[in-house]
């Protein structure tokens, strides 16, 4: 009898056969625990990219609005202008109230930026716990199975 077979009768209890078995057992559940982990490492490096792109397109809406609101008081004082009036009174009240408005816009949307990248960031980190503790409940798993096997 040769030393694997010898090897895998004395994990078997004396049947190569069921020591195969056992180790076939053993090497699933390590290969299940890796694949959590990995899975769990992909989601979490998605969930990351996903923050990036938020935050991206945060600062194109904040560039967009600016522009936007540039263009409304270029426009207003081009008029006033060609009007002869100035930019002093209800035109001027009128161009800080949109100043003031857009501020206001673009602290709520900073805001709701923020959490929504710390609530991704949160399932990035859940997904490697959630990963982790799988894999680890694989391995408990097939070690109790090969503890099993064994006795």
């Amino acid at each position: 009898m040769g030393p694997l077979v010898g090897g895998l009768a004395a994990l078997g209890g004396g049947s190569a056969v069921a020591g195969g078995i056992t180790l076939a057992t053993a090497a699933v559940g390590v290969y299940s625990a890796l694949e959590q982990v990995q899975a769990g490492k992909a989601l979490a490096a998605e969930k990351k990219q996903e923050a990036v792109r938020e935050a991206d397109a945060a600062r194109g809406e904040e560039i967009e609005r600016r522009r936007g609101l540039m263009a409304v008081l270029a426009q207003r004082s081009a008029a006033a202008g060609a009007a002869g009036v100035t930019t002093d009174g209800s035109i001027g009240a009128l161009a800080r109230r949109d100043i003031k408005d857009n501020r206001n816009d673009l602290g709520v949307l900073n805001a709701n930026t923020a959490a929504r990248q710390r609530a991704l960031r949160g399932q990035a980190k859940s997904a490697i716990r959630t990963s982790r503790a799988g894999a680890a409940s694989s391995l408990l798993d097939s070690a109790g199975k090969l503890y099993e096997a064994r006795g």
